[in-house]
This record gives C-alpha cells, structure tokens and sequence, in this order.
C-alpha cells in the first residue's frame, strides 16, 4: 500500500535515478542514513526541510517545484538556495571589503563599546581546516581568532553555521590568494551544485578550498582558479566529502580594531 508521501517518494526516486545513484550512493551524497533514502522513496517518512532544499537542488528543473511546495518556499525565497529552477540563480561568492581579525579579549572588549555590535557578525576563523566539523564544539586550540563583519555579507545564511578558514596554496589564485580567509558555511554539507562553485572539499584526506561541480552517474569535478597548480580531477561522490560552501572571501585584512 502507498505510504502517506507516495507521491514525493516518486519524485525522490526520479531524482536519484537522474544522477545516476544507487539509494545507498545517494544517502552518502545528502549525508543520511540509506534507511532514510528507503522510507522516503516508499512514502513513508518526508525529508525535513534541509534535506528537501537539498534535494530540490539536485532536482531536474522539472521536478523542482513538486519539491519546493512541500515546504511552501516562494520563488523569491528559493533565489538563495536553488541554482537550477528556471529563472533562479544561486549568485557566485563575493569578495569581502574589508573584515577584522582579533581575539576573544578583543571581542569582548568591543561588545562593551555600544551599540555598533548589532550591526556585525562574529565568526570563528579556525586554524586547519580539517578541524571544522559541525556536530562538536571547536577545541580552543584550533581556532586562531575571531572575525569580524558587516552582518550584511551573511544575510540568508544561519550564523550559527558559518565558520571562517584559510586558503592554502596557489592553486585559487588570483582570486583567492594563498592566505586568504574564506567563510565557509557548513549546513550545507554535501549538497553539489552542477556548475563549479567554490567548497570546502575533503579529497584524497586533504580538506582545502576547490571549485566543485557534479556530473552524470555520480561523479564529481574538482577544480581550481588556477589549474596549473592543481589540474581538474573528477571521482565519485563518495570519494569526496563536501564539507560546505564559500559565501565570501577575503585576500586582506585589519588585524586591529
């Protein structure tokens, strides 16, 4: 008998089947359970709203929408998420003008100064960035410092979910120069766009800063700004962990407040 979401489990199959996946593959690829994939293909279970938003960005532009009324999400709202549905568009990642780099002392310090401080975001900028993991609280050792900026370069985004990180390398350049900081935000773990955009990627057990795209059958690009540095490579979902996306950059910055 057809479970109570038969329906949408049609269309998550379709999805699946698109790129290629095995159900295990593609609960790898959204980052759940292969029980999950099963009892939503079934219509047993609804995706909650962050893995519907990953799934209607994996969707054919024609299966979309049957994803985003589950959610009751307006085009307008959906510009920030979906870089496929006709006429949306996911914007490329912006260069900061201009963010500050202190201490934790330092931030209290300027939390005292008034009111200025709601009209910023701090953010953790961490040392390596094989230490950003979402399901634990950083150790102090593995952050450098603290960033701040405009709250205006995080609209859309949940603040609790952003972290900052260092570009290391030549192979981003010229756009993002080695020592660049990069806000990375990791709510979206796994999700893959299918045209290159900046990530923060663990690939062959290096987690560094790549453009990312997918490809038919369940595979992945990997690039860079400058290929001479690091040439395109392609492999299976799998094979790479996407462990969030870059929202801004920046190549400079103040040191002082």
């Amino acid at each position: 008998m057809p479970g109570e979401f038969a329906r949408l489990g049609a269309v998550i199959a379709t999805i699946r089947k698109a790129h290629g996946l095995r159900q295990r593959e593609f609960a790898e690829a959204l980052g759940v359970s292969l029980v999950a994939v099963q009892m939503w293909e079934q219509g047993l279970k609804r995706p909650g709203i962050a893995n519907l938003l990953k799934l209607a960005d994996l969707a054919p532009p024609d299966l979309v929408w049957e994803v985003l009324k589950e959610i009751g999400l307006r085009p307008e709202r959906a510009r920030a998420w979906l870089p496929h549905a006709p006429k949306l568009a996911i914007p490329t990642p912006v260069a900061a003008p201009d963010i500050r780099l202190i201490t934790a002392e330092q931030w209290r310090k300027f939390l005292r100064a008034g009111e200025e401080e709601k009209a910023y975001d701090v953010l953790p900028l961490f040392r390596e960035g094989a230490t950003v993991d979402p399901a634990r609280e950083p150790e102090e050792t593995e952050i450098e410092g603290w960033t701040i900026i405009h709250h205006s370069m995080n609209r859309g985004h949940r603040i609790q979910a952003i972290v900052c990180v260092r570009v290391q390398g030549h192979s981003m350049d010229p756009v993002m120069p080695d020592g660049s900081i990069a806000a990375v935000d990791i709510s979206r773990r796994g999700v893959i766009w299918r045209e290159p955009k900046p990530a923060l990627v663990k690939f062959e057990d290096v987690v560094t800063v790549k453009l990312v795209r997918a490809l038919p059958r369940g595979r992945l690009e990997l690039s860079a700004y400058n290929s001479d540095a690091w040439p395109v490579r392609e492999c299976a979902i799998s094979e790479a962990e996407i462990r969030g996306h870059v929202i801004w950059w920046l190549g400079r910055l103040r040191t002082k407040y």
